[in-house]
């Protein structure tokens, strides 16, 4: 029986060992893979076996790489567009991803949105800033579409600027949730235009 005792408890301890090193730290492995997905982060080398761990493993690491060349062409197109891009996201304490245009056109630095969101109202002029609230909480009420045009100090003068803004369901098993983004486009010579042809 003693003999017999020892015999099992060293099948189970070997067991336990092959266990260990073909699934726990194979899995282990694979977590880590999936901790390490962003846009900024070195995706960690897909695991071998050549069994499903080994295929998830690989899918998970197509994924991240798709992932960050998706990341890169938009930060690519956003960072050189000549009009405002902006994403508000679900959640208030999250920061406010703004490109490159906010700063040149408002004159105002994009990390001060991190600190205070309502940063870029300064901007606006106080007459249209009704209007540019009024559009930001339509689409925070429900998934739809809105412009609105508004007037902002831009460096030493006044410009027009036609925003326009979208909301989406981020998650459509969530209520409530709704992504929120715009665009905005300077319209001052389009405006003057306009004055002019009335005139």
């Amino acid at each position: 029986s003693m003999a017999h005792a020892c015999v099992l408890f060293g099948s189970c301890l070997l067991l336990w060992t092959l266990l260990q090193l073909l699934i726990t730290e194979r899995v282990v492995a694979i977590v880590e893979q999936v901790r390490h997905i962003g846009p900024h982060e070195m995706v960690p080398e897909s695991i071998g076996g050549g069994d499903e761990l080994e295929t998830i493993s690989k899918s998970i690491a197509d994924a991240a790489h798709r992932l960050q060349e998706s990341e890169w062409r938009f930060s690519q197109i956003a960072s050189n567009m000549r009009d405002i891009f902006w994403v508000a996201p679900t959640d208030p304490k999250e920061h406010i991803y703004v490109n490159k245009a906010y700063e040149d056109m408002f004159g105002r630095p994009a990390a001060a949105l991190s600190m205070r969101r309502w940063d870029w109202l300064h901007g606006v002029l106080r007459q249209d800033r009704a209007a540019a609230l009024k559009m930001l909480r339509a689409l925070r009420s429900a998934p739809v579409e809105e412009e609105v045009e508004i007037r902002v100090h831009i460096r030493d003068g006044i410009e027009w600027l036609r925003c326009r803004g979208f909301s989406t369901e981020r998650n459509p098993n969530e209520t409530g949730m709704l992504q929120v983004a715009g665009m905005a486009s300077v319209i001052t010579e389009e405006k003057e235009m306009e004055k002019m042809q009335i005139e």
